[in-house]
C-alpha cells in the first residue's frame, strides 16, 4: 500500500505527529507493506520531478537547435 496522505496530528499534551491517511493496522491485515509516513513517496516525487525537468530541458535544447539551423537554411 502507497500512503500519499499526510496529515498533521495533534495530541492532547501538544504535542504534534506526521501521520499517514492509511489505517496502518487494517492495512497490514490485506498488503504486504505500507509505505511509512514521513519519509515515503517524497524522494521518488523528487527524483521524478528533476528527470521531468531534465527531459524538458534536452527537449527545448533540440527544439533550439532545429530552429537554428532551420533558420540559418532559410537566410
Amino acid at each position: 500500500m502507497i500512503d500519499v496522505g499526510i496529515t498533521r496530528t495533534r495530541f492532547g499534551s501538544g504535542t504534534e505527529k506526521l501521520v499517514g491517511d492509511v489505517a496502518f493496522d487494517e492495512a497490514m491485515e490485506v498488503a504486504g507493506a505500507v509505505t511509512p509516513v514521513p519519509g515515503d513517496v517524497g524522494p521518488m516525487t523528487i527524483a521524478c520531478l528533476l528527470a521531468n525537468t531534465l527531459s524538458a530541458a534536452r527537449m527545448e535544447a533540440a527544439r533550439r537547435k532545429a530552429a537554428e539551423a532551420e533558420s540559418a537554411n532559410m537566410a
